[in-house]
């Protein structure tokens, strides 16, 4: 009986060894778990601060942003349908002096052929454009 109890005492305390060594695993685990957690908790409150830190634009900010975009756009528009006519005109122009004294021989710049002042694409009296 006294060989049998001892061996349940081994047997016991060696089971019992085993639970302590899973406890300490699982704590740890638990640590590690709650570390990875509070990580992420961290960063993501990060996130939130980054993100309410940065303004919107207002709806009407953004309007007037566009508004003010268009109204640029559309001068440029005027000025470039402006220099078109200037340039169709001084073509003209030259074709005429040219015809009114054919010995000229042309304007500088304008490349013998009678081209817009030497600019690229611009046919005889501005008709051909690109």
């Amino acid at each position: 009986l006294s060989q049998k109890i001892t061996q349940l005492e081994t047997k016991w305390g060696s089971e019992v060894k085993a639970l302590k060594q899973d406890l300490h695993r699982t704590i740890l685990a638990h640590n590690h778990n709650s570390d990875l957690m509070r990580h992420h908790r961290d960063a993501l409150d990060e996130a939130r601060r980054t993100l309410d830190a940065q303004t919107q634009p207002k709806p009407e900010q953004i309007d007037a942003q566009i508004e003010k975009v268009d109204k640029m756009l559309r001068a440029g528009q005027a000025k470039q349908r402006a220099l078109d006519a200037l340039t169709e005109r001084l073509t003209s122009l030259e074709v005429q002096v040219g015809e009114m004294v054919p010995g000229l021989g042309g304007f500088p710049g304008m490349g013998g052929a009678g081209g817009a002042m030497g600019l690229p694409g611009a046919g005889f009296g501005g008709v051909q454009r690109e």
